[in-house]
């Protein structure tokens, strides 16, 4: 299971997955103004692929019922 964040920013969307030992893997994808889900479906893609998945495997993943915890990926610059 991971937990994915996503910045849209506006020429790139950054993703971070966050695995259940803390592990973060960082992608980010072009960011597209006129329509920002394209940009953000292009990024999920591109994080299922460095998890080893495929993006519909990466969504279908259930979440956990409880956070344990805070994991800090601040120190990727």
């Amino acid at each position: 299971m991971y937990r994915i964040g996503i910045d849209v920013g506006g020429t790139f969307t950054d993703f971070v997955g966050v695995d259940e030992a803390g592990h973060c893997t960082f992608v980010k994808s072009q960011s597209t103004p006129e329509d920002p889900s394209i940009g953000v479906m292009t990024g999920l893609g591109t994080l299922a692929e460095a998890l080893g998945l495929d993006r519909a495997a990466l969504l279908r993943l259930p979440a956990p019922a409880q956070q344990h915890g805070h994991h800090d990926c601040s120190s990727h610059a």
